[in-house]
């Protein structure tokens, strides 16, 4: 009896030392394909002067992505909006207002996703909203979605969602970022594994290092782990892309890779560089239908300024914000006019090419303070701390500080023997922030205007950038001159004062 057990005994431990044995053998010849892979993938090579390499993908043949457009919508095509046609939801009322705009592109699937995503954000707003009471305009709280919308090739779409919320409760605006990216041939929604191969997480989880890197400001943040940890090579890291002809571009909340101050970050890579880990080329010019526009009288473009002539001045509160801000300067630089932009300093150092940009084309930055305050409830010393800050960082980017301010909420009285510029405000208000619709402005800003205005409007609000596109070539077509506050002044022969406000300068 004894004996049997031991033979049973042996035989158990014989076949446990078989098992292990073989599963060392795995492991070892595991390690070993995971060190080659890893090798293969990236490696240090000191004789090309310390560049990485990375494994590429195998290609497949693009005809087999390749779609035909013509069942597509292609409504003005433009830089940011290349496909589909602009679907709008908009209201106001005395608590709260909403912008919400989404793409419809003629696949019904794609359609119902891209719907579905901002209509469940505007349900949930209308129900967070539900019962809140605004003291006045200035204290509603608002959703604004806006979005972009890049076709690559004839393959891929890709819309990218800007979603802001404001409250008086937040400093600034709570900005938050969502893409979509779709293969045209299936009509799915993809992640980026689905068109990247090889060792791209890597590439990619570099390519956002590099970029933080090159900015001073940026940079400064690399050695926090919160953040570091948020662009390591995972994929989860990278869910918010978009492909476009250029290439691909990753987007990360505020708060995500670096602190909430620079809001948005958008990390582009372009086509060359990505070409490698794409498993087809997807960068070729795409065949878009055509359809001829109507015949319009040639656009009138600003010339010299005639001071006999009537003249106004388009002015522009609370930014920059870089897309809506660069799409008015596009406007202005193609129409060879110039306007004033009255900036908050909490924005500057978030869109600092864009006020730079708009300081080149010789528009005028006026102080807008640094943060909206509302100047009644403060003192002297943080009535001029509120501009003198905002200066300070105008002199850091354009290399001069604004002569002209325009206090926040229009607010005059007692507060004027503390701000020590000229008052400009105005005397013509679009009202864009309520209405957020982009015919409305255009009325406001085009319908019974008069040499000397000075029109209000915000450039913080894509509806308003797209309203712009139509007020300033039907102002000059009304024979009106679009020129800045300095302008405005010198062409009128009148010297600005200090503590002055300054509604309009009529003839």
């Amino acid at each position: 009896m004894k004996s049997d057990y031991m033979r049973k005994k042996f035989i158990f431990k014989t076949i446990c030392f078989i098992i292990m044995i073989c599963l060392l053998i795995v492991i070892e010849k595991k390690i070993k394909h995971s060190n080659f892979i890893t090798t293969l993938h990236r490696t240090d090579n000191k004789e090309q002067g310390d560049v990485l390499h990375y494994d590429a993908a195998a290609k497949q043949d693009a005809s087999q992505f390749s779609v035909s457009l013509s069942g597509f919508y292609f409504d003005n095509p433009t830089e940011t909006r290349q496909i589909g046609r602009p679907v709008s939801i908009t209201d106001s009322n005395s608590n709260m207002f909403y912008s919400v705009n989404y793409p419809e592109i003629g696949i019904a699937h794609i359609d119902e996703v891209l719907r579905n995503d901002v209509q469940e954000e505007l349900s949930k707003f209308c129900s967070g909203a539900s019962g809140y009471i605004a003291d006045n305009d200035s204290m509603r709280i608002g959703l604004t979605v806006d979005y972009c919308a890049y076709l690559t090739g004839d393959s891929i779409l890709s819309v990218v969602y800007n979603i802001i919320y404001d409250s008086p409760e937040y400093t600034n605006p709570l900005q938050t970022v969502r893409t979509h990216t779709f293969l045209l041939c299936t009509g799915k929604e993809i992640g980026i594994s689905t068109l990247l191969s090889g060792d791209y997480l890597q590439y990619l989880s570099d390519s956002v290092t590099g970029y933080l890197a090159s900015d001073p400001e940026l940079s400064l943040t690399m050695n926090d782990s919160a953040y570091s940890e948020k662009y390591e090579p995972d994929e989860i890291n990278f869910k918010n892309f978009a492909f476009s002809k250029s290439g691909l571009t990753l987007y990360f909340d505020p708060y995500t890779i670096a602190p909430g101050e620079f809001g948005i970050i958008s990390v582009p890579i372009n086509a060359q560089d990505i070409m490698p880990f794409i498993i087809y080329d997807p960068f070729k010019e795409s065949n878009i239908p055509y359809t001829p526009p109507a015949e319009t009288a040639p656009p009138v473009i600003q010339s010299e300024i005639d001071p006999s002539k009537p003249m106004v001045a388009l002015t522009f509160d609370d930014g920059p914000r870089g897309e809506s801000t660069n799409r008015i300067l596009d406007v202005l630089e193609n129409y060879n006019c110039h306007a004033t932009f009255f900036v908050v300093g909490t924005n500057l150092s978030k869109y600092p090419d864009t006020v730079k940009r708009a300081a080149a084309m010789n528009c005028d930055i006026g102080n807008h303070s640094f943060g909206h305050a509302k100047l009644s409830t403060l003192n002297k010393k943080g009535i001029k701390a509120q501009f003198s800050k905002t200066n300070d960082i105008l002199k850091k980017y354009i290399n001069k500080k604004a002569k002209f301010v325009r206090t926040p909420y229009g607010q005059t009285g007692n507060i004027l023997k503390h701000v020590n510029f000229p008052v400009i405000l105005w005397n013509v208000d679009t009202l864009d922030w309520k209405t957020l619709n982009a015919k409305k402005v255009i009325k406001a800003a085009t319908k019974d205007i008069e040499d000397g205005d000075i029109i209000l409007m915000h450039d913080i609000y894509n509806s308003t950038a797209e309203a712009v596109e139509t007020i300033v070539p039907k102002l000059l077509s009304q024979g009106f001159q679009i020129v800045s506050i300095s302008e405005l002044f010198k062409y009128r022969d009148v010297t600005p004062k200090k503590h002055k406000v300054y509604f309009n300068l009529k003839p």
